[in-house]
């Protein structure tokens, strides 16, 4: 069987498209590239080995890497597809056709929502919710990796799915004025080409940890993702990515909230800084924390400490 790694390296080379074979937003069995479908200011799209297919976890754009190619260096989808076949590239057994029917054109078909019977979103099925005395050593291995310990998730809600389509997935329910009103699949594998599968919704039109906001403080802090938030605790939001879509600002300045830190990582600054001057028009007060690139919050946090994070962003 042909090598497909090689065959994305050779032609991400030949039209000089940086891209990463390992290190940060790097998944195995993947080469990432800036992705071309969204405000992506790092690697966030993982063109995969066993299918030619690619993702963005931060936009959750997928397709075939034809179209991929395409897009980012404006040639024909014909001329692409006969330089691929030229290299002798090979799709995983059985998974050429899956590719054509899901992905046409670069957009992937959205999964059934799933819905209680009597309408609101339900989690996924198979949905176990994490207790100490659960018996799932991979969990473990997962929270331990990325420095955390069980409480963490149960004091979310968190559960584990053991089978169906969020097998071995840590789910974190997205919470809105009590409601449930998405949710996020964590692999806990590490493996798996999508990080983070999202349930079908509007997840980007709320603001992770929102009932968890003490306004008397005065001040919220916006991160990029949910595990950023967690490390950080006290009132800071998840932002799901470096957008803030146009409910997210609404709920943000409806709060009245005097001051909003801007906490995302480090590759975003410079989008961190567009977004403040937007929300200054509203808002009193707006910062920007700055990030070693290499940083984000969570890893900051897990490097330094958590009062060397809090030092960092509450003095900002």
């Amino acid at each position: 069987m042909p090598d497909n790694s090689k065959t994305i390296v050779i032609l991400l080379e030949k039209y000089n498209i940086e891209y990463w074979t390992e290190g940060k937003n790097v998944s195995p069995g993947s080469t990432n590239i800036q992705c071309p479908f969204c405000d992506d200011h790092s690697n966030h799209c993982g063109i995969f080995y066993n299918d030619l297919g690619y993702h963005c976890w931060r936009c959750d754009t997928s397709g075939s890497f034809d179209y991929l190619l395409a897009r980012v260096t404006g040639q024909d989808m014909v001329k692409i597809k006969e330089e691929i076949s030229d290299l002798g590239f090979s799709f995983e057994v059985d998974t050429e056709t899956q590719i054509q029917d899901l992905w046409r054109e670069g957009e992937s078909q959205p999964e059934p929502k799933q819905e209680a019977p009597n309408g609101p979103l339900a989690l996924p099925p198979y949905f176990d919710l994490i207790t100490m005395n659960m018996n799932f050593p991979l969990l473990d291995w997962y929270l331990n990796l990325r420095g955390y310990t069980r409480d963490v998730s149960i004091q979310y809600g968190c559960g584990v799915c053991t089978v169906g389509p969020w097998m071995n997935r840590m789910i974190i329910p997205v919470m809105f004025k009590g409601e449930l009103v998405s949710y996020q699949g964590a692999d806990l594998t590490r493996r798996a080409q999508v990080k983070y599968k999202t349930a079908l919704g509007e997840i980007n039109n709320y603001l992770y940890r929102w009932d968890m906001i003490d306004w008397f403080k005065g001040y919220i802090v916006l991160m990029e993702g949910i595990l950023d938030a967690w490390r950080f605790g006290d009132n800071a939001l998840c932002t799901f990515g470096t957008h803030l879509t146009d409910r997210q600002k609404n709920l943000i300045i409806g709060s009245n909230v005097r001051k909003v830190i801007m906490a995302w990582d480090g590759d975003a600054f410079f989008h961190s800084m567009e977004q403040a001057e937007e929300l200054n028009t509203f808002v009193p007060e707006v910062s920007v924390v700055c990030f070693p690139t290499e940083h984000d919050p969570d890893s900051y946090g897990k490097v330094y400490g958590i009062d060397a994070l809090r030092n960092l962003v509450l003095e900002s």
